[in-house]
């Protein structure tokens, strides 16, 4: 039985780094919620469930941007999914150990494939050549180039720890991690310089900040990292500024361990794991 996602209005004062009153809503009704993806007028939301592998309960959802709910259950079954990319016509989703795809118009499943010795998949990733896409493994801290015919290789030459999110942008495939150094939460960001060739890369890093960071986006000269915090009351979205060479949150209250977020324009979708919801905020410069 499909259910309504209540939506909820409010309006609030700019934050650090916003320049005027923003509208934000919540949507509400998810389980675990990880990821937010669009496809023309749509979003996909991925929902972790209740995490339980011997009882495999994740799904994906499809609404409109408006919040109006499509299928809640458009994908279902599922181990542990979390981040996602629309490719080559289909959904692609990384779900523990597997990396699937579903057909956008009849939801069959056309991909499947187990990358080795892990269950702990983050984030897929096009990489805008038309053969293959990314995956961030933080189990191993690699990063795979997979191909749509089921090939795959790491594309670093050494593990970088606790890699999380990933995105690309004009020939550079941005990432986040979030790992544990001397008993602390260190969150980095860096990028790799891709090459259509088959080759393992070097990463180069911007810098790093205490934190868990989960999701990436590039948005005009800054790269933004959701950081889930060290509790479920301090997430927040921290942002890198390339161009002047400043870090600076930009979001720091209701935030509740939020995941893998979108930017689209100046709209920006961010999931709450720890509450279930969708934060939707309209007017982010």
């Amino acid at each position: 039985m499909k259910k309504s996602i209540t939506v909820i209005l409010f309006v609030c004062l700019a934050s650090a780094g916003y320049s005027a009153t923003r509208f934000e809503y919540e949507w509400v009704g998810f389980t675990a919620p990880q990821s937010v993806c669009s496809f023309g007028r749509y979003l996909f939301v991925s929902n972790l469930g209740s995490g339980n592998a011997e009882s495999p309960d994740g799904y994906i959802s499809k609404l409109t941007k408006e919040g109006k709910i499509i299928d809640k259950y458009w994908v279902s079954g599922l181990k542990a999914p979390r981040g996602m990319a629309v490719m080559n016509n289909c959904l692609f989703v990384a779900d523990g150990g597997v990396v699937r795809g579903y057909n956008l118009l009849t939801q069959e499943e056309e991909f499947a494939l187990e990358l080795p010795e892990t269950d702990s998949l983050i984030d897929v990733e096009s990489l805008r050549d038309g053969v293959s896409f990314a995956v961030s493994d933080s189990k191993n801290g690699l990063i795979y180039r997979v191909y749509y015919n089921g090939d795959f290789y790491p594309l670093i030459l050494d593990p970088i720890d606790g890699v999380t999110g990933l995105l690309y942008k004009s020939r550079n495939l941005y990432f986040c991690t979030s790992s544990v150094e001397n008993g602390e939460a260190v969150g980095k960001v860096g990028y790799l310089r891709v090459k259509y060739s088959k080759i393992e890369l070097i990463p180069y890093f911007f810098g790093e900040v205490p934190g868990q960071f989960r999701g990436i986006t590039v948005h005009s000269d800054s790269i933004f990292v959701t950081d889930r915090g060290s509790d479920g009351n301090s997430g927040r979205i921290f942002c890198f500024n390339t161009d002047e060479n400043m870090t600076y949150p930009i979001w720091e209250q209701d935030l509740n361990r939020p995941g893998d977020f979108l930017i689209d324009g100046d709209n920006l979708w961010v999931p709450t794991e720890g509450d279930g919801k969708i934060k939707y905020i309209v007017d982010i410069h």
